[in-house]
């Protein structure tokens, strides 16, 4: 369940770094 959370937040990292 922890990985999930973790990887969801990852993706929006991602997806501000990417759009910044």
């Amino acid at each position: 369940m922890n990985s999930i959370s973790v990887s969801r937040i990852n993706f929006c990292s991602t997806g501000l770094s990417d759009n910044n």
